[in-house]
């Protein structure tokens, strides 16, 4: 088998076999990835046959396995096989993505817990318990979840993390954490409160006073942030400020007009090519 049958610009050199005849099967060859300069790790053909998906989770190395349970392809019970696998990373992408919600059980816990709540098809009553788990990264599969009931997402606002608090002020849905989120100290959750869809229009309103102008930018992208409010946006002392306003795609003909002769060439620019943003 050549690296090429089985990963996406992969080279002509053979995979899984043994180097000089002894030694670990060689699936991923040394140096030879890269994204950006930097090491990486190959992807899966698209296009890969069950039976052959089925051959290469029954592998050593568990990187491919890992790459098997993840891939749209491999047959659901050979997914559903690789949530026992012995490695964490192999049965979290397998929870992951198995589509028997029986595996997707309370008494999960660490790695396992983690790709069972990422799982769409998990069930909400366990998304909800597992709101407080001390890993946040598991918190964090939990809120990004769209199974997740929104009351969950709302109370995350209070998360200990700061990433996690910063996702629920973008999409907490009730109007107590939103505004909680805008009238924080801490500048990153008015900023995502700015752009979340669900910000009613006198937090609207707030937030286009905010002292700091990476707050008042980051309303400009809201969708929902209302033409005078736009307006005030494009008349904003701070150049960014405006410069987000120049590049929505729908401000009014008259504001554009505006922009386009703003005295920072970048406001100007984005006016005329609002897709740059």
């Amino acid at each position: 088998m050549l690296c090429r049958d089985i990963f996406q610009d992969g080279c002509d050199r053979p995979v899984g076999e043994r180097r000089w005849g002894f030694g670990p099967c060689e699936w991923i060859h040394d140096n030879e990835w890269y994204a950006e300069g930097r090491p990486s790790l190959p992807t899966l053909r698209p296009d890969l046959a069950g039976d052959l998906l089925r051959q290469l989770a029954e592998q050593g190395n568990a990187t491919v396995r890992r790459m098997v349970a993840e891939h749209p392809g491999t047959p659901p019970e050979v997914v559903d096989a690789l949530t026992d696998d012995p490695e964490s990373e192999v049965r979290m992408w397998a929870l992951w993505h198995t589509r028997t919600v029986a595996l997707l059980r309370a008494g999960l816990r660490g790695e396992d817990r983690k790709g069972a709540a990422h799982n769409p098809l998990c069930p909400p009553h366990l998304l909800a318990e597992w709101r407080t788990d001390p890993d946040p990264s598991t918190r964090y599969a939990v809120l990004t979840n769209p199974a997740t009931p929104a009351w969950v997402v709302d109370a995350a606002v209070n998360d200990p993390d700061d990433s996690n608090r910063a996702y629920a002020a973008a999409s907490a849905r009730s109007r107590d954490s939103i505004l909680q989120a805008a009238t924080s100290p801490e500048t990153v959750l008015r900023r995502r409160a700015a752009v979340n869809p669900a910000c009613p229009p006198d937090v609207l309103e707030r937030l286009a006073t905010d002292p700091d102008s990476h707050v008042r930018s980051a309303l400009g992208l809201n969708q929902v942030c209302p033409p005078d409010l736009i307006r005030r946006l494009a008349t904003d002392d701070d150049a960014d400020v405006r410069r987000t306003v120049a590049g929505r795609p729908d401000p009014p003909d008259d504001i554009r007009a505006m922009l386009s002769r703003d005295p920072h060439p970048q406001v100007r620019e984005w006016s005329r090519d609002p897709y740059r943003r």
